[in-house]
């Protein structure tokens, strides 16, 4: 029981690890390939120009920034959970098809 813990552990660390590799440098290659995202981004960025263009207050300006760093970095960890639950499931998938293939 100790060494499966033990794996599971292990497991866990190499996961989180992989996760962070993934979701730097070889994830924003993939998200410049992604056209759906491009279209998002420039949606993005013509909304932003949009925002500088109307006469806020420094305090109004301070106030939306807060709101949308907050939801972006809302939005970055549901993204970073969900790609390491992804991973789990698959480690589990292959898991349980490996004990399939024993019966």
């Amino acid at each position: 029981m100790k060494r499966i813990i033990q794996i599971e552990v292990k497991t866990e660390k190499l996961l989180s690890i992989l996760a962070k590799e993934r979701i730097g440098k070889e994830f924003e290659k993939i998200l410049q390939q992604d056209k759906k995202y491009q279209i998002a981004l420039k949606e993005q960025q013509r909304a932003a120009m949009e925002v500088e263009r109307i006469d806020l207050s420094k305090k109004q300006f301070h106030i939306i920034d807060e709101l949308i760093s907050s939801v972006n970095y809302c939005s970055s960890l549901y993204g970073d959970i969900a790609y390491e639950q992804g991973l789990k499931d698959g480690v589990r998938l292959v898991s349980e098809i490996e004990e399939i293939k024993e019966l």
